[in-house]
């Protein structure tokens, strides 16, 4: 299964963790992206943009608050992952 995971603050990263350890494909990205480090050499991918994370089959969102999620989840993000 291929998942795409944002938000990599303590739980999220202890979330994708788990998702990497059980064998999922895992697309990580971050705000700070040495959050993303970790992940990528227990063998998850990194996102370089939001949209590439959560072109997956699944993905989660881990933010701090609202107007973070609101920042990243822009309406234009939005027509990036459908691709209009």
């Amino acid at each position: 299964m291929s998942v795409g995971f944002l938000g990599l603050g303590s739980m999220g990263s202890a979330m994708a963790e788990q998702l990497v350890k059980a064998g999922h494909n895992v697309v990580v990205w971050n705000r700070s992206p040495e959050k993303v480090e970790p992940l990528v050499a227990m063998g998850a991918t990194a996102a370089e943009e939001p949209f590439e994370a959560l072109r997956q089959e699944f993905s989660f969102s881990m933010f701090a608050n609202d107007s973070v999620a609101e920042e990243v989840l822009s309406a234009e993000m939005v027509h990036r992952i459908s691709g209009r």
